[in-house]
């Protein structure tokens, strides 16, 4: 069965990974036909897609789901926005959103690099993270199981947010204690910070009480 499909340059480096031949240095979107033939993944004997995710033959390639493949093989698999880059295993960092989301939140929206969704800070685009739909109240709480030195994001107030004076105060909370505070206006463009985790058990990120204003995580690597 041959299936048209658009957007391969710029989306296919998320969700496959080709055996064979590799293209480097391309963006933007083209047209392509691929071939769908009921292709089943095994790794070691067991069989690791469904039909959700399912092998495609194109020019003569076979292209596989990345993340299936990391998960069979025990890995994590993130995504550096900052590079469009995947990694399978470690790089020097882990996705947050992938090793330890957020157990429990509220006015929490979060956006995996996998749900294909985005949000805007600052004129740019972001994924791999979440959303404070407002800051009246909003947390988030993670496990971090003591494994973790540091973390690095790219913090900032949601575009559409633009429109207030008002500051308001970003805290990282690592085992009860305040490790890194940031206060935001419409004046602050979204940036990237790096927040200690002290190799600490739980991450608690939280906003002050203020008027209602989103405000945006993203990029999420632990280290």
């Amino acid at each position: 069965m041959k299936q048209r499909m658009q957007g391969f340059a710029a989306g296919i480096v998320i969700g496959a990974m080709a055996v064979g031949s590799a293209a480097y240095a391309r963006s933007g979107s083209e047209w392509i036909e691929a071939v769908y033939s009921n292709i089943k993944l095994y790794v070691n004997d067991v069989q690791i897609n469904t039909s959700e995710n399912e092998p495609f033959i194109y020019n003569g390639s076979t292209y596989l789901p990345v993340r299936a493949v990391g998960e069979a093989l025990g890995e994590p698999v993130s995504w550096d926005g900052n590079t469009k880059s995947v990694y399978i295993g470690k790089h020097g960092g882990t996705n947050l959103m992938y090793v330890c989301p957020p157990y429990s939140s509220s006015n929490l929206k979060a956006y995996p690099t996998s749900s294909g969704e985005y949000f805007t800070m600052s004129g740019s685009k972001y994924s791999n993270g979440f959303v404070f739909t407002h800051t009246m109240g909003s947390y988030a709480l993670c496990n971090l199981n003591g494994k973790y030195q540091s973390m690095t994001l790219t913090l900032g107030m949601i575009s559409e947010d633009y429109l207030y004076d008002e500051d308001f105060v970003v805290s990282f909370i690592v085992d009860n204690n305040v490790v890194a505070t940031y206060t935001m206006n419409r004046n602050v463009m979204a940036q990237q910070i790096t927040v200690p985790l002290n190799y600490g058990l739980q991450l608690k990120i939280c906003t002050s009480e203020n008027m209602d204003m989103k405000t945006g995580f993203a990029n999420i690597v632990l280290q």
